[in-house]
């Protein structure tokens, strides 16, 4: 299993991680830069994502403050969600465990 670096996020075969400002510099690109690193067919594959402009920053603000209540909703589906996952495997390891015990 692969070690999370500092600022890393995997998803599938992929990982999404900051650009190193030295690569950034020495590019041209922006310093807050990222990097989609992807595993395919025995080779990696990169996609560079640069920072969003300001108007997409201002227009993702406005849908995060018209849309507060439902994405804490969301959260809190989520969390439960996940309580209910957590709950409901230990709940089949306990039965596993005592099945043989009757």
């Amino acid at each position: 299993m692969l070690e999370k670096t500092l600022n890393q996020t995997e998803t599938f075969n992929s990982w999404v991680i900051e650009m190193p400002k030295e690569i950034a510099k020495k590019e041209g690109y922006d310093f807050v830069s990222k990097v989609i690193l992807t595993f395919e067919n025995s080779f990696i594959k990169s996609e560079i994502i640069p920072p969003n402009s300001p108007q997409t920053t201002t227009e993702v603000n406005r849908i995060i403050g018209k849309y507060a209540q439902t994405f804490e909703n969301f959260k809190k589906w989520q969390k439960n969600k996940v309580n209910y996952i957590a709950s409901s495997s230990m709940n089949c390891r306990l039965l596993q465990l005592t099945e043989g015990l009757t």
